[in-house]
């Protein structure tokens, strides 16, 4: 038989590019000149091997959107988590359908389980509306058919909250529909807080004009899922399509915010029904048992070339381990 050296230089080759494509897999970051000249693409674990949040929502179609469908409107549900989820930066999010009116949404790596379920579960419709000055608040006697009373919340530089009631008009001016972009901005004259700033449509941009053109004077709520988060004064016409939303925000919570604006709104409010914590002990239990089970299996098949091929099993064996360990380093580096 000849003898052909180029088939080690071959096995030899494609085992240095399986480990090198693995070795950022085993750390925790790798140096700035590896990702110019090596792969840096890593090992993406899933929830039962680095822990996470494992929610189950519920979709009240009972208040969906007029004019769309119940499958419709799950199907834009998850349609729409999945583009916030995507938006701050999760491992390979697991969001999907469960029969008629539940999502599954698997958030592998969360650090901070509260803010995925404030981001997931935030219907984020936004609403502008006018101040009512005419309707006290606090005053029943003064309430009007055409007039709401919702919660007013500010932030102080705290961080703590305080709420209080405002009267405001029913009638919708503009929503978060005609609302392109949404990003976040800082204020320079107070100390750099955040807020979140809005660009409208070109119709949305007309409507902005004109509400603000025949209000002068007056105030403009921001109704974000039924709560008032501003009332900014108008003090001219605004005509360049663009707001702001202030609100005492932290940063995350700017962001988080544009993040779900960007999205969209969801057509119908969704309910958290189940919410679990899961640890990152059940994958090192697997891969424990997927360990012990591949040892035994390779084990059990030299012990069967041993027996039933005898000589010509023994040279078989190197090549199958060699074989073994290429697969596991190919399927690592996907």
């Amino acid at each position: 038989m000849q003898n052909k050296p180029w088939r080690w230089y071959l096995i030899v080759l494609i085992l240095a590019y399986s480990t090198l494509w693995s070795i950022p897999s085993f750390m925790s970051e790798t140096p700035k000149w590896w990702s110019r000249h090596m792969p840096e693409e890593k090992v993406s674990l899933g929830l039962d091997l680095q822990g996470g949040t494992h929610l189950v929502l519920q979709v009240d179609l009972t208040q969906k959107n007029e004019g769309i469908t119940d499958n419709d409107a799950v199907n834009l549900v998850r349609s729409i988590l999945e583009r916030r989820v995507n938006a701050i930066g999760l491992t390979e999010p697991i969001i999907q359908r469960q029969g008629k009116d539940r999502i599954i949404v698997e958030l592998a790596g969360v650090k901070n389980p509260q803010q995925a379920k404030d981001m997931v579960g935030k219907t984020a419709k936004l609403e502008f509306k006018l101040v009512n000055p005419d309707v006290k608040a606090y005053d029943s006697s003064t309430y009007t058919e055409d007039t709401e009373i919702l919660s007013f919340v500010r932030k102080n530089k705290s961080g703590s909250s305080t709420k209080s009631k405002i009267a405001i008009f029913k009638n919708v001016h503009l929503s978060g529909s005609e609302i392109t972009n949404a990003k976040v901005g800082y204020n320079m004259e107070q100390n750099n807080e955040p807020y979140v700033s809005i660009e409208f449509s070109p119709e949305g941009t007309e409507k902005f004009a004109e509400v603000t053109g025949n209000n002068v004077g007056g105030s403009l709520a921001i109704v974000l899922d039924g709560i008032v988060y501003s009332a900014p004064r108008i003090n001219e016409p605004i005509e360049t399509g663009n707001a702001q939303i202030s609100g005492g925000f932290t940063v995350v919570e700017a962001r988080d915010l544009a993040v779900v604006l960007r999205s969209g709104a969801l057509p119908a409010p969704v309910n958290i029904i189940e919410d679990r914590t899961v640890g990152a002990s059940l994958g090192d239990e697997n891969i424990k048992m997927g360990m012990y089970a591949v040892i035994l299996g390779f084990a059990l098949v030299i012990v069967f070339m041993l027996i039933y091929y005898q000589t010509v099993g023994v040279t078989a064996i190197p090549g199958l381990f060699f074989n073994l360990l290429v697969c596991s380093i190919n399927t690592a580096s996907v």
